[in-house]
């Protein structure tokens, strides 16, 4: 550390500083977007220890993009990209304040891939941490403005299983029923026109335990759940795997079948142990 501040000192005393940060983001930047498509896969831990090894260079970047020592845009699509990883290693306020600021930077007025990727984290991560209200308005503009943009463009479903899924979680967290499983509906509907398996996987999820609350129909929560599952082990993703058998194990015990449930948390609990989620 000594010797890393010693450099960094003597580098900022010559001319190549703004060169040598500008080139330290471009790589950083790029990254977490090579990163970014594997975080909802069952090659998610091919990336996560890599991008946690390099947690202080990846703050950096951010760090001078708030500040304009680089392009803003760097900061900007990094935060974009790191919203899973964020959530699922549990750095939940600190992703939040990096997305949270840099979504600042990229103004409101504007309607462009950069703007509604860096919502996600802003917005989804505040719904992790109860934000609700927070939530439903920051992925509300994000799910709008990328429907707006990219209705017929192949990145659209990818945006659907971020936005949509949890915005629906955000409007069912505050008793907006009927909005959230008309999201959960339409997202299914364009994930399964698209053969998104991981996606349909995911939002089955989200469906079926607004079905619980809502309806209260946990045959219909369960064959979602049981589906979820299915498609989670096709795509061989144990983290999919675990929030399929998570719910599962939910539904079993609110039909009074302990044993099922108490089998479905524990395969679960194994799962997410495998991931470090």
């Amino acid at each position: 550390e000594i010797i890393h501040s010693y450099a960094h000192e003597l580098l900022k005393t010559g001319t190549e500083a703004a060169d040598m940060f500008s080139r330290h983001a471009a790589y950083f930047t790029e990254l977490t977007e090579n990163a970014e498509p594997f975080l909802t896969s069952g090659r998610r831990h091919e990336w996560m220890p890599r991008l946690e090894a390099e947690m202080d260079n990846l703050r950096a970047v951010m760090e001078r993009s708030l500040y304009r020592e680089v392009d803003p845009l760097f900061g900007i699509r990094m935060a974009g990209t790191l919203g899973w990883f964020w959530h699922l290693r549990g750095h939940l306020s600190e992703g939040r304040k990096w997305a949270t600021s840099l979504m600042h930077m990229r103004e409101a007025g504007k309607r462009d891939l950069y703007r509604v990727k860096v919502l996600f984290p802003a917005g989804g991560l505040a719904w992790s941490q109860g934000d609700y209200d927070t939530a439903n308005r920051i992925l509300g503009e994000s799910a709008a403005l990328f429907r707006d943009l990219y209705e017929n463009s192949d990145v659209m479903d990818a945006q659907i299983i971020k936005s949509h899924c949890i915005l629906a979680g955000g409007l069912a967290s505050v008793g907006k029923y009927d909005k959230a499983l008309e999201l959960c509906e339409n997202t299914l509907f364009l994930l399964r026109e698209a053969k998104n398996t991981w996606g349909i996987a995911f939002t089955l999820t989200w469906y079926g335990a607004i079905i619980i609350i809502r309806d209260h129909d946990l045959e219909k929560a369960r064959e979602m759940f049981r589906e979820s599952l299915l498609l989670s082990e096709s795509e061989k993703d144990p983290w999919l795997i675990a929030e399929a058998m998570n719910h599962l194990g939910i539904v079993e015990g609110m039909l009074g079948n302990y044993s099922e449930a108490a089998d479905h948390f524990k395969n679960s609990l194994d799962f997410h142990q495998q991931t470090g989620d």
